[in-house]
């Protein structure tokens, strides 16, 4: 079986993305199926599977003979010309429906431009004319169904990947290397930089002591977060250590040097439920968010006892003054490994008869 999986961002890019699509790559070859990974071509970034153009991407999968395609989103022209690529050529296509801020959060003025018409367009086709939809959340998976009246829609959440699990040598030699003392109470921030409140996180910490373990681009933009954050710490919090782009097989490592791990979440992405909190999991130690209510973040906090939902700063560090005292269950690790979501949509597939 021969599968292409279209993506915005791949190795050796970082982030959330890339994550997901290597894990969906790596469960796919272990079921024999021919993996190619299709991501745009950018400066520092190149190979033969990056595509330079949505016409390029269209001939790549026009004529590569593939069986399955699945679209990344944000369901942008690219992903529609893939599906319409796929559509010619014989080939089933699933989109992977993530985060599409740009839609989901367009001002009033914008929805009126041209621009945003088409892109509206496009979408409406691309989610409508996709063999199977597939979601992170349940939220953002009842949103599409109502909106545009779907029927094959598969919830795929997910999870963390083996191998991400407590580590004591390493908690010991990461906490000595920041001069961490065994009473000091450390929390971790995994992710990225510009997408959520790091700032008012630290302008709220009154000298806490943090890990930050960040992905960080090599570019401009990457380089100004960068600057944004070690300015932050220098005045806000100045015991706190960074790591920066560390691989997705070894955060576990990291994480476990910390008591906690924080969601500084934002109210941009209501649906959405980030990578980390299932990091977080599966080393065992509590989350802590601040966040805002009617959420899907908030939804999973009261469906897992992970830790500590707050909406106030100030109320999110009076539970960092009891998060030792609160223990995470150790089945929730399996239990949110990323494969157990992967395989669903494997079952599914061989259900449809797609496999060949």
């Amino acid at each position: 079986m021969k599968i292409a999986i279209v993506t915005p961002f791949a190795d050796p890019e970082v982030g959330a993305c890339v994550v997901r699509v290597s894990a969906f790559e790596k469960y796919f070859k272990q079921k024999n199926a021919e993996v190619t990974i299709l991501a745009l071509k950018r400066s520092g970034v190149h190979g033969k599977n990056r595509y330079a153009s949505a016409k390029d991407l269209f001939c790549r999968i026009y004529r590569g003979k593939y069986d399955l395609i699945i679209g990344t989103s944000p369901p942008l022209p690219h992903n529609f010309f893939a599906l319409l690529a796929a559509k010619l050529s014989g080939a089933k296509f699933i989109l992977d429906a993530k985060d599409d801020g740009y839609f989901l959060d367009s001002s009033k003025k914008q929805k009126k431009s041209l621009k945003f018409r088409i892109y509206s367009f496009l979408r409406t086709l691309t989610y409508k004319l996709s063999n199977l939809t597939i979601y992170l959340t349940k939220e953002d998976l009842l949103l599409e169904k109502k909106r545009y009246r779907l029927k094959n829609q598969l919830l795929v959440q997910n999870g963390t990947l083996d191998g991400v699990c407590f580590d004591k040598k390493n908690r010991e030699r990461i906490r000595k290397k920041a001069g961490f003392s065994k009473s000091d109470i450390v929390g971790c921030y995994l992710g990225s930089i510009g997408d959520e409140d790091i700032g008012g996180l630290l302008k709220s910490s009154n000298g806490e002591k943090f890990i930050f373990v960040v992905s960080v681009s090599k570019d401009k933009y990457g380089k100004a977060e960068r600057k944004f954050l070690l300015d932050l710490i220098k005045r806000y919090s100045p015991k706190s250590i960074v790591f920066e782009n560390i691989s997705p097989t070894i955060v576990g490592r990291y994480i476990s040097a910390a008591d906690y791990g924080i969601l500084p979440w934002n109210n941009f992405m209501p649906t959405s439920i980030p990578v980390k909190l299932f990091d977080y999991i599966s080393v065992g130690i509590s989350v802590i968010t601040k966040g805002y209510k009617n959420t899907a973040v908030e939804r999973f906090h009261k469906e897992n006892d992970i830790g500590f939902f707050t909406i106030t700063w100030n109320t999110f560090f009076e539970k960092v003054k009891i998060v030792k005292k609160k223990k995470v269950g150790k089945n929730l690790g399996e239990k949110f490994l990323r494969k157990n979501y992967i395989s669903k949509l494997w079952e599914e597939i061989e259900k449809r008869g797609w496999i060949k």
